[in-house]
């Protein structure tokens, strides 16, 4: 199993870490990392509740629904990283974390997909081929997704007795003897009986025998050389020989973290009233001609903002400013080169993308004397959203700490998005970080169009923060998004509306889900909680 470039094989098994931790130790200073963890999982499902921003929806009669696959905007899935994902929401429900009820039953039907009717085993991501890893996998799979009684299972148990583990060779398959026999022991032990016992007698006699002295185990195959993966998973073999099982395979184990779940959604058609005034900044300097793919970032950058202004709502009033697009870097105007050229008003998507059109990078950066320019663009305006799109660092020695106060002294309640397109550099990152967390807005990193694309749209939503009594964030999330798990508790749900933002009390109850309700009342924006 070698988990390079496939990120979300160790963020399962990190997931899984975390929890046999907390259940260990317990400690619950490990709660939140591990719900945003699952979340991560959750929305990364090949499912119809997959977000735009991942790839989604993803529909239910795709070949892929139910699965994952190696990063989380995957839109295609196979049998091996759908199985590391159960273990780690089966070790979730088992240390009391919630789960939606969809997310195991979708993840079993995708398992099912995949079966083998000739040979009884399954497949990686179609029905093809024998493998004892692979049968290993979709019966514990199936099991741990609660269905320990699927006719599909007990045919794989047979499958995996007559191909019992041989010593340095997984026969039939890919060569993951290791693999096989530690998805196998504990299909085993699940299924229980005779099953367990002839497999538990011959296994760990097969792993005892040939221990290395100093511990570890040798592979072979495709596991050669991998010693440090093949001496973990003997080891977490042996612990069901000596009857220690893993927290997946507890029905329920000692912390009782029981998180709820908490949602806020639009009254029917509001959705498009939130966010009215938008300033989009398009960094237009020389860098914009760099290469992503083969493909400068300026005309990335083009095609991605027609896209979204094709898409915008009508009733959105819409800015366009530019800067570094008139003088070249040699030219002492350059760090003075920002231009509103659409003023904010009703949206006008022919003028928007023909200006969009004629744009040619030439000159610095002068980010933050731009930013500092967008006040007096929404001076006949309550406030509003700025979305700021940057390939590179501050050029023209702007004091990027100054920003913050400066939009406060302008009495425009602003808030400032910022999407980093294409960066390398950390220090550059850092910057535009800074000025985003300023402002109240949010930073968001975009490294192709696709992922520039879903950032834009990712910044027109309206964000809510949940708030502990010590002032600290402890979840967030998007008005008509998925909901969000946290801890029991009294919190203040934020919303970030502009031109100020809207607040109201939450309690969360354990295992239960709040749901509450964003609506207009005789032109003023309200909160509620939905019975």
């Amino acid at each position: 199993m070698l988990t390079d470039g496939k990120p979300m094989y160790e963020h399962a098994i990190a997931t899984l870490a975390l929890i046999e931790a907390l259940v260990e130790m317990n400690d619950l200073s490990l709660a939140p990392i591990i719900e945003d963890a699952l979340q991560l999982i959750i929305r990364a499902q090949n499912t119809e509740h997959k977000p735009e921003q991942l790839g989604g929806p993803i529909n239910a009669d795709s070949k892929y629904s139910g699965g994952w696959r190696y990063d989380p905007n995957s839109t295609d899935s196979d049998i091996s990283i759908t199985c590391w994902q159960i273990l780690a929401l089966k070790g979730a429900l088992s240390a009391g974390f919630s789960i939606p009820d969809w997310s195991l039953p979708k993840a079993a039907d995708y398992l099912r997909s995949l079966y083998d009717e000739d040979y009884h085993t399954f497949g990686y991501t179609s029905p093809a081929g024998e493998s004892c890893a692979r049968a290993g996998m979709g019966t514990l799979g199936l099991q741990l997704s609660g269905y320990p009684d699927d006719p599909l299972i007990k045919p794989a148990l047979r499958y995996m007795q007559d191909n019992a583990p041989t010593w340095e060779f997984e026969d039939p398959g890919d060569g993951y003897s290791f693999y096989y026999w530690y998805y196998g022991s504990r299909a085993m032990l699940l299924a229980g009986g005779e099953y367990w016992r002839i497999w538990k007698n011959w296994t760990c006699r097969l792993l005892v025998d040939h221990q290395n002295s100093d511990g570890s185990w040798t592979g072979a195959q495709k596991e050669e050389e991998m010693e440090i993966y093949t001496t973990a998973l003997g080891a977490l073999m042996l612990e069901l020989c000596c009857g220690h099982l893993p927290v997946y395979m507890h029905e329920k184990v000692r912390i009782p973290i029981m998180p709820g779940l908490v949602k806020v959604n639009f009254k029917e058609g509001l959705a498009q009233e939130t966010t009215k005034n938008v300033e989009l900044i398009l960094d237009a300097s020389n860098s914009m001609w760099g290469q992503i793919k083969g493909e400068s970032k300026i005309s990335i950058a083009k095609e991605v903002l027609k896209q979204i202004i094709v898409g915008l709502p009508e009733d959105l009033n819409v800015g366009l400013r530019l800067y570094g697009h008139r003088y070249k870097v040699e030219d002492e105007r350059a760090c003075q080169d920002t231009e509103l050229t659409i003023p904010i008003g009703p949206l006008q998507k022919d003028q928007l993308i023909q200006t969009i059109e004629k744009i040619t990078p030439r000159g610095k950066t002068p980010l933050v004397y731009s930013i500092l320019q967008s006040p007096q663009d929404f001076i006949d305006l309550k406030g509003g959203t700025v979305v700021l799109i940057s390939d590179g660092i501050e050029s023209c020695e702007g004091d990027i700490e100054s920003i913050a106060s400066k939009l406060k002294e302008s009495g425009i309640e602003l808030t400032v998005n910022i999407i980093g397109f294409g960066i390398k550099e950390e220090e550059a990152r850092k910057q535009l970080e800074t000025i985003a967390e300023s402002t109240g807005g949010i930073y968001l990193d975009a490294k192709d169009s696709q992922e520039l694309l879903s950032s834009i749209q990712q910044t027109l939503k309206i964000e809510y923060d949940l708030i502990d009594e010590k002032g600290k964030v402890k979840a967030s999330g998007y008005v008509g998004g998925e909901a969000v798990s946290i801890l029991e508790g009294e919190y203040i749900l934020q919303l970030k509306l502009e031109p100020t933002f809207l607040e109201t009390k939450v309690i969360v109850s354990p295992a239960k889900t709040s749901v509450f309700l964003l609506k207009k009342e005789e032109g003023k924006w309200t909160i509620k909680k939905q019975d």
